[in-house]
């Protein structure tokens, strides 16, 4: 641990003197732990002669109230990006000061992401690298009426019996902060009573920067809980009052000791409610807030979560109110998390709220359907204001007082005995139903049900059942001390697991120490039990609205196959026609192989499966002659088109043991000429091409261009690593590597680290595909990993740029990952009898090295929005998210026995345009610098 103690020393020493020490606000990306003591927490001077450094700020984390809570302490090192700094760094140096302080915990922050709200899947070409999929997005409008969700709640009725509409509550609301919108009216919020943890001073105003991922988040809540009549939003309880309190950027990134200080400051303004549209991590910090707060008579609600499947903390907790969401027809909303620790459901599925995204945005009036059960909390909390409100706050307590119970027990009882459950209800999954504000109302205090307070344990025990049932981990292991990082790999499993579809499954390394702690534990917990499957895809981009006309699919498809624009609709037909033959002969191979290695299939099944898809493209096709500019398209169809896509000659082959099957049944006679003629020159870009890695996960690929450089797109080094920040430079985020045996059924590992950026392009990439912006890095990669094993043999690079303007043969090798943007059902969710289907005919294995054949099919110099000079070309080769960084290949010789390397890819369109840099055409390559191989060909 003295190692650890003494890379943070030589950290924290790095830091400029004009950094200052901070003694207020909470920034973003800090370097900071919450200290946990026994007692109470270390001084300052213990802290220092720790870390044999003043570097550091060292302060409470709650203010003094005499609640218990005076045992935290906040430790933070200004000017130390964390983002630079691998994840399990982070527990390593906690677990040092756990043992170096005498500490019972010292939790990092780590910017969680495991609650973050969907967002509808974007426009336009998207880069392929392994980002947040989109699948728990509804993509379909929000309902016409804007009370919908008031309605299936019955707060209309609740206001009749209630008519002050929450008149007396204080709604604590820790977020981003509100704007100002036109559906926010100024009075019910008390910015005087507010704060800014963020920024350490002022009121708590969302400033709607661009760089954070919820930009007016804490408006939409707000304006679900108290927006009044006239507007276009009504709230649940306009006449309760709102105290906004700004401790996250995003909900995509939310910090445990910002959090915690949230709740102690709603513990000292004396919050009745506190609504929580956030979530993420166990904290001991904020789990001791919300006991405080709960034992102070109020009353705390916190979503369930979403997008991951398992409820998130602090919901989780059994001491907090955790609400799943719900959509307008009284239906689970398909992204909400799910389990025994829901309480309640609320409308969460295209919820009407006010939106704000900018600070220069013209309009504060807008109004959108949001998702998340971010909304259906606030909406439970509104409805909680109304109930105290009609009952009175102390009459209520006074009635828990002398049942002995919290008030929040009360509340809780209160409201899972008037839930509406409709019929098929699952009350395992959501809660015993629905709430409803009305019946809740009517329900007198004396006839609330048992109400059964969290089980009677201490709170060390509550949090050890919590986190041990979770995580399975062994009676043995201490969860006070390692119940974050346990947390944090059976998250992320959860989150991966919840994407529909198959995928592999790749372990998520515990840092050393829980590893050992794992090992030692009694009943010896094997790390192999808290694994993560390996990221999914992301989805390309939306398939096109339904309704919309075959003409655009064929032209695309039929001008493919003839290598030519086709702007005739009958002509695309025509040319795709012939295609269906062959799609027949291609599926009858299929079907013979599938019936070869698997036996498992029900009898008839594959027939009916060949039929249903072949009867469905000769419909489409044939309907499609007879007028192809009205042709409707439905699911089927885009199944349909998507089989004959698939099967137009642009195979994606499963690689093993460095090699392909040249019998694959997806091969047709052109491309067993083009790979009998490739030979074994093709071994060598197979053998160079590995998978890039962070933390065990599949983030995309690359491919060795000289003795110790890998080359990959830069939106994948954002992924893997923080951007430069002062002296830091690029900082991994966690275990980069480079595995090169990322194969079907490999056993065993060729992985070196990625230890540094030696180029890459000078702009931000993002997801989405900018052609003239320089989507290229060079990673510094080990030439011999622990193992002993040698970095694989460089791959050249095509020289001369004109050999983009050819319509050249192809290769790409890569790692695709699972499509995610499927046909989907009128209620928004993923068909299951596609999903099936294609799995069952096709057979997909993902996120593993595949070599995949195409043709350049936009020349360089031809594309829309290119750089000038141009450096781009387009191609139709079969890719998907993980194909991000994948070298294209030209079949002449590199002069090195292998194939040159004739483009750099990075994104496309779905069935319509894959995209990749010419690399002959990228000045900065030309380097002296950089030692590069290039060959003409």
């Amino acid at each position: 641990m003295e190692a650890v103690l003494e890379a943070l020393r030589r950290r924290i020493e790095a830091v400029p003197a004009e950094t200052g020490q901070r003694r207020d606000g909470m920034p973003p990306f800090e370097l900071r732990f919450a200290l946990e003591g026994r007692n109470t927490p270390p001084t300052p001077e213990a802290v220092a002669e720790v870390l044999g450094s003043r570097h550091f700020v060292l302060q409470p984390l709650f203010p003094a109230g005499g609640d218990g809570l005076d045992r935290f302490a906040l430790l933070a090192f200004p000017g130390v990006d964390r983002r630079t700094m691998p994840r399990q760094a982070l527990f390593e140096i906690g677990y040092a000061l756990c043992d170096a302080l005498d500490l019972i915990s010292a939790e990092p922050d780590l910017d969680s992401d495991h609650a973050a709200e969907p967002e509808a899947p974007p426009a336009g070409p998207q880069t392929e690298g392994m980002e947040l999929a989109f699948w728990c997005w509804v993509n379909k409008p929000a309902p016409a009426d804007r009370e919908w969700a008031l309605r299936r709640m019955g707060v209309h009725e609740a206001w009749q019996i209630a008519p002050g509409r929450g008149q007396g509550v204080l709604i604590a609301q820790p977020d981003t902060g509100v704007a100002a919108h036109a559906e926010l009216d100024a009075a019910p919020i008390r910015l005087d009573l507010s704060v800014d943890v963020v920024d350490g001073e002022g009121e708590a105003i969302d400033p709607l920067l661009a760089s954070q991922g919820n930009p007016g988040h804490g408006t939409g809540t707000a304006s679900v809980m108290i927006s009044g009549p006239g507007g276009e939003v009504h709230g649940s309880a306009p006449g309760a009052e709102l105290v906004p309190i700004r401790c996250i950027e995003s909900v995509i990134i939310v910090d445990g000791t910002p959090v915690a200080r949230a709740l102690g400051h709603a513990l000292r303004i004396g919050a009745q409610v506190v609504s929580m549209s956030l979530g993420g991590l166990p904290s001991r910090a904020v789990s001791a807030a919300i006991r405080a707060l709960v034992e102070d008579g109020c009353i705390v609600l916190a979503a369930a979560g979403n997008c991951v499947g398992e409820v998130v903390y602090p919901a989780r907790y059994p001491h907090c109110i955790a609400v799943a969401g719900t959509d307008s027809e009284d239906r689970p909303w398909r992204g909400s998390s799910r389990g025994s620790a829901v309480d309640i459901a609320a409308p969460g599925e295209l919820v009407w709220r006010a939106l704000r995204r900018a600070p220069d945005d013209p309009s504060t009036h807008e109004v959108t359907g949001g998702q998340g059960t971010s909304f259906a909390t606030a909406l439970s909390a509104g409805v909680v204001a109304l109930w105290l409100s009609h009952h009175g706050r102390d009459v209520l307590l006074a009635e828990a007082r002398r049942r002995g119970v919290s008030l929040q027990a009360l509340c809780r009882a209160a409201m899972q005995a008037t839930a509406h459950a409709p019929p098929g209800w699952d009350t395992g999954s959501y809660g015993p139903g629905i709430l409803r504000a009305d019946r809740l109302l009517q329900l007198a205090p004396r006839d609330i049900p048992a109400a059964v307070e969290a089980p009677e344990e201490t709170e060390e025990e509550g949090e050890e059942r919590v986190l041990r049932a979770m995580t399975e981990a062994a009676p043995g292991l201490d969860m006070r001390r390692y119940g974050l990082e346990a947390a944090k790999l059976r998250l992320d499993a959860a989150r991966l697991a919840a994407r529909p579809g198959p995928m592999l499954e790749a372990a998520a390394a515990p840092s050393p120490t829980l590893a050992r702690a794992l090992a030692a534990a009694e009943g010896r917990v094997e790390t192999e039990s808290l694994v993560a499957p390996a990221l999914a895809a992301p989805p390309p981009p939306a398939p096109p609205e339904r309704g919309k006309s075959a003409a655009a699919y064929l032209r695309v498809l039929g001008g493919s196959l003839a290598g030519r624009s086709l702007e005739s609709p009958a002509a695309a037909v025509d040319t795709v026609r012939p295609e269906a033959a062959r799609l027949v002969r291609s599926l009858e191979k299929r079907f013979e192989a599938t019936d070869r290695n698997r036996d498992e299939a029900p009898d008839g099944e594959t027939q009916r499966l060949r039929a249903t898809v072949l009867g469905d493209a000769e419909r489409v096709l044939s309907v499609a002659l007879r007028d192809p500019d009205r042709t409707p398209m439905d699911r089927r169809a885009l199944v349909a088109l998507e089989a004959l896509v698939r099967l137009k000659g642009r195979p994606s082959l499963i690689v093993q043991n460095d090699a392909f099957d040249p019998e694959d049944p997806e091969l047709d006679d052109n491309w067993v000429e083009f790979l009998a003629l490739a030979g074994e020159r093709i071994t060598n870009l197979i053998r160079a091409t590995g998978r890039v890695e962070l933390d065990g996960y599949n983030m995309g690929t690359g491919f060795v261009v000289a003795p110790g450089l890998l080359m990959t797109n830069r939106h994948v080094l954002e992924v893997i690593a923080a951007d430069p920040t002062g002296r830091d430079g690029w900082g991994f985020r966690g275990a980069a590597e480079v595995d090169f045996s990322a194969e079907w059924g490999a056993q065993a590992r060729r992985a070196f680290r990625i230890t540094g950026v030696r180029f890459v392009g000078p702009d931000p990439i993002g997801g989405q595909v900018n052609l003239r912006k320089l989507d290229l890095a060079l990673l510094e990669v080990e030439e011999r990993n622990a193992a002993g094993q040698a970095l694989p043999t460089p791959v050249a690079l095509v020289g001369n740029a004109s050999a983009g303007g050819g319509r050249h043969d192809l290769a790409l090798v890569g790692h695709p990952g699972r499509p995610s943007a499927l046909p989907r059902q009128e209620d928004g969710r993923v068909d299951p009898e596609v999903v099936a289907s294609l799995e069952r005919i096709f057979r997909f294995r993902y996120n593993v090295k595949r070599l995949a054949l195409g043709q350049v099919d936009r020349r360089h110099g031809t594309l829309a929005g290119d750089a000038q000079p141009p450096w781009a070309f387009g191609h139709d080769a079969t890719t998907l998210g993980g194909n991000s960084g994948s070298a294209l290949a030209l079949q002449g010789d590199d002069g090195v026995g292998g194939m040159p390397v004739l483009g750099l890819h990075m994104g496309g369109q779905w069935m319509e345009q894959n995209y990749a840099h010419l690399l002959a055409a990228v000045p900065a390559l030309r380097d002296p610098g950089l030692p590069l191989s290039w060959v003409n060909a």
